[in-house]
């Protein structure tokens, strides 16, 4: 919570007085979405986080909301479902297909490589949502 909550509202405190920064670019997750998976998921549903993370990061992005609409802060929140890589959550379905691949076992996963994002990939698409020094400037 101190960090997804209280620390994106520092942030933005923060950004509310640095004309310079051209926009804040805030990660958050399918958790908001709670029980729903990738595949089923479109911008018309409505959040129901099934956990304390997942509605911090809603908390957070209704902060961004927020913090646009009040003060012009310029946001964009980018939404990541089944991110994996360094420090994966045990009780995700890519980790644990992995982990059987890695023992010689039949993953009984129903994962599916639609809705996975690697790291580079997550990194890709975060970089298109930075601003070009030369060609954006920031509302006010």
């Amino acid at each position: 919570m101190t960090c997804n909550v209280f620390g994106t509202q520092r942030l933005l405190e923060a950004v509310r007085s640095a004309p310079s920064v051209r926009r804040v670019v805030f990660a958050s997750s399918g958790s908001v979405y709670g029980a729903t998976t990738a595949e089923s998921a479109h911008e018309g549903l409505v959040p129901q986080p099934h956990s304390p993370y997942g509605a911090t990061k809603l908390a957070a992005e209704h902060l961004c909301g927020m913090y646009a609409e009040n003060f012009g802060v310029p946001t964009v929140a980018l939404l990541y479902f089944y991110a994996y890589g360094p420090r994966q959550r045990p009780d995700v379905a890519v980790y644990r297909a992995i982990e059987s691949a890695l023992r010689g076992r039949r993953s009984r996963s129903s994962a599916t490589a639609r809705g996975v994002t690697s790291p580079m990939s997550a990194t890709s698409w975060t970089r298109r949502c930075v601003p070009h020094p030369r060609t954006s400037s920031r509302p006010r």
